[in-house]
């Protein structure tokens, strides 16, 4: 895992899930919840490659786009170099 070493108050709910609950309990604690139109698609593959990330998220980001990136639950070694893509 690694951290842009930025503390937020930002809330992306799981799988995108509105009616789970999740995001009134995010908001009764001060988070804003955040929905996301791109996914860089990490979850999707064991191992994927910084150029595959990347190429997942240029293909859809317009501009100010938020994009679906993970810090958990595998390896996101390869995140870093596509963030610098």
């Amino acid at each position: 895992m690694f951290s842009l070493g930025v503390k937020t108050s930002y809330f992306g709910l799981p799988g995108g899930a509105l009616r789970n609950g999740l995001a009134t309990y995010a908001q009764k604690n001060k988070y804003t919840v955040m929905m996301w139109p791109v996914e860089s698609a990490d979850s999707h593959s064991r191992r994927p490659t910084a150029q595959l990330l990347a190429n997942n998220v240029l293909k859809n980001a317009k501009p100010h786009s938020i994009v679906l990136m993970h810090d958990g639950g595998g390896n996101h070694s390869t995140m870093p170099q596509a963030l610098r893509r």
